[in-house]
């Protein structure tokens, strides 16, 4: 990586003078650093340590802030052009919102609606009211900008000052106390004073919703008027379950079904009638006293007519068989049949159904913003969630503020302001950073036939109303996750997190437990690979330069030097960051999940340990340590777990399948010893004493 300092010569000097304004903080940018081709500006450091607060590890700050984040969107406008058409798309949605930011933080809440150019002068003028350093030095007009607005106000309202001191019977004589109260009312002031009808002062009008029309609600919204599906269900109840799993042959005739039922069923209500139950809806309680069964709907859905349940329970205990003798569908139900329940919606504001060209927000009597606008927002920033009278009235006004706000920032050139810039470029970054890692994270086509499967999976396991061109999106997502990922948390937790979960069942469950550890590490990853090979150029000494490695060779010396140190735990942490960093490479996941389980294991981690070897062979039986990993894990479920059962399993396994291992003596000797019930084992330990 070539690093120059420009300062050094009176060449690189005038280069840089070109390139930068006329001071640190002003009309023009001043260039801090250059990777490849984009820009770090000396603005966007002071913007870092205005948000930041802290300025521990700083150098460390800037380079994930600033100096990475320049050097990923380089690299990502090469590999993906379009991420900067996606930038630009989405700032003409995000600019008012900076602009009201600018506003609202920096103009009114610390520049007291004053100028930038205005309180510097005073500053310029007054530099020592700003002493601030032990070596009482003036500190940066910037980082006291905020105190040199409350100094400019109070020299402008000396007598409205005054009166205030004279009336202030709380401040002990402490004057100081009594001009921070003084400002601190001012600024109060100032933004209850904008707050109060900024949409009309500035000409905005939300306009008021149309009325719904039932009836054309109803039919574009057919689909929530539906019945709920179900089943025609006959059964059998008895307290004793195995003699009810004896009941039935395989293939069961509806007539024999119900012979049974009158002669054995418990339930006096059904019995007399061949157990029948009759139509049930889909996952709702059951009558004639039977109540709800747990597992019921899943163990129907896609059965033949003609099936006949295996033993379930009902709530209070009882033993149930059902017979499936008819598949009831959901059907739409008559506009009669809803139209009172749609107008009570309409009338109470449950309901909406606008029009995408209708003017929501106007401005001067002009549409600037419709309701396909609205639609659009509510599903990219607020939640899309189903809209109310309410909520969309409360999402209309956000947006209406934000274009007034936005307008009074225009109104005072904050437009062409220093902060305006820096936020739109640190907004820009963080941007084309996420993108980045959506683009790397999940690529390759996904068929609608395993969306559609993932969805009928995922309403099984967590049932809700949503359809599956609303999940789509997430769908692929999920579906083009990492698949080591998913592999090793799934045989990870196969004892308890996942017990009695498929495999397609718990992917949800994984996704949304890991997506944020992956993508954090592969974002260091990824900053770290931009940063370091970027044509980068510093021009001034200004931030002492960090110098990160997190290279997979760097990462897995660190952790082979804590393992030989005596902190297998440490080490540990540092292969799951290997893991999660390079999820796609399997060479690297096979090498940080077979270390991962040593290192568990030395540091008394039995339970991870032993999930981590189990894992590992399961997911690479063919790999070179996958003999080991197994003879490891029986060895840890029965020395250190006393799992002596599932030992037994793996050991045997073990033998069957590495009949030449030269752990075979090993292993055969620990299965005798278990079912020995540990007698070999105290006889050896007694020849060691007898020698001795």
């Amino acid at each position: 990586m070539k690093k120059h300092t420009l300062t050094k010569t009176a060449l690189f000097a005038a280069a840089a003078a070109l390139l930068s304004g006329c001071n640190g903080v002003g009309a023009k940018d001043s260039l801090l650093a250059r990777f490849n081709d984009e820009n770090v500006y000396k603005e966007d450091l002071t913007m870092l340590e205005m948000n930041s607060g802290k300025k521990d590890r700083w150098d460390m700050q800037v380079y994930e802030s600033l100096y990475s984040k320049a050097a990923v969107a380089s690299d990502a406008k090469k590999e993906f052009p379009e991420i900067e058409k996606d930038w630009e798309a989405y700032l003409k949605d995000v600019d008012v919102r900076i602009l009201t930011n600018v506003f609202q933080r920096f103009f009114v809440d610390e520049c007291m609606m004053y100028p930038d150019s205005e309180l510097r002068r005073f500053f310029d003028a007054n530099k020592r009211l700003f002493q601030s350093d032990s070596a009482g030095e003036s500190v940066e007009y910037v980082k006291v900008r905020s105190e040199v607005a409350g100094e400019y106000f109070v020299y402008k309202n000396k007598e409205k000052f005054a009166e205030y001191l004279s009336g202030d019977s709380t401040n002990g004589g402490d004057t100081l106390a009594s001009k921070r109260r003084f400002i601190e009312n001012q600024r109060n002031e100032l933004r209850g004073s904008i707050t109060a009808n900024l949409l009309e002062r500035n000409n905005y009008k939300i306009m008021p919703l149309p009325p719904v029309d039932a009836k054309a609600y109803y039919e574009n919204h057919k689909d929530e008027y539906k019945t709920v599906p179900g089943y025609v269900l006959y059964h059998v109840q008895m307290a004793d379950s195995a003699a009810l799993a004896s009941l039935f042959a395989e293939n069961v005739t509806l007539e024999q079904f119900k012979a049974v039922a009158a002669k054995s069923s418990k339930n006096n209500l059904t019995a007399k009638d061949g157990g029948y139950v009759g139509f049930v809806k889909h996952n709702y309680p059951l009558p004639a006293g039977i109540g709800s069964v747990d597992g019921l709907g899943d163990v129907l859905t896609g059965k033949p007519v003609g099936f006949v349940t295996p033993v379930l329970r009902s709530t209070d205990g009882a033993f149930q068989r059902f017979f499936l003798a008819e598949h009831v569908e959901s059907k739409v139900k008559p506009f009669d049949r809803v139209e009172a329940s749609i107008k009570a919606e309409a009338a109470s504001g449950a309901l909406l159904e606008v029009d995408s060209n209708f003017a929501v927000i106007t401005k001067d009597g002009k549409t600037v913003f419709t309701q396909g606008d609205l639609n659009r927002f509510n599903k990219k920033y607020f939640g899309n969630r189903k809209l109310t009278a309410k909520s969309h009235d409360r999402i209309a006004r956000i947006i209406a503020e934000t274009f007034a706000y936005a307008d009074m920032a225009i109104e005072n050139k904050l437009d062409h302001s220093w902060e305006y810039r820096a936020l739109t470029r640190s907004s820009r970054w963080d941007y084309i950073y996420e993108r980045y890692l959506d683009k790397k994270l999940y690529s390759g086509p996904v068929s609608e036939d395993t969306l559609k499967s993932m969805f009928e999976t995922m309403k099984k396991v967590n049932p809700s109303d949503r359809s599956f061109e609303s999940v789509k999106g997430e769908l692929e997502k999920i579906a083009m996750f990492p698949k080591n990922v998913y592999n090793h948390e799934y045989l990870f937790g196969y004892r308890m997190i996942y017990k009695g979960s498929t495999f397609e069942e718990s992917r949800l469950k994984i996704y949304y437990q890991r997506l944020e550890n992956v993508r954090f590490y592969l974002g260091k990853r990824y900053s770290y690979e931009s940063y370091a090979k970027a044509s980068s150029h510093f021009y001034g000494d200004d931030v002492p330069q960090y110098v990160p490695n997190e290279s997979v060779d760097f990462l897995a010396a660190r952790a082979d030097s804590l393992y030989k140190n005596g902190k297998p735990l440490d080490a540990y942490y540092v292969y799951r960051d290997i893991m999660f960093s390079y999820p796609e490479n399997d060479s690297l996941f096979q090498f940080a999940t077979y270390l991962m389980a040593q290192t568990q294991s030395d540091a008394e981690s039995y339970d991870d340990a032993e999930a981590e070897y189990y894992a590992f062979y399961r997911m690479w039986p063919q790999n070179e340590n996958a003999e080991k990993a197994m003879f490891s894990r029986g060895f840890v479920l029965s020395e250190n777990l006393g799992n002596d059962s599932t030992a037994l399993e793996v050991f045997r396994e073990f033998m069957d399948k590495y009949p030449n291992s030269e752990l075979k003596e090993s292993a055969d000797w620990l299965v005798k010893n278990i079912e020995s019930k540990g007698k070999l084992a105290e006889e050896l330990l007694q020849k060691i004493k007898d020698q001795e």
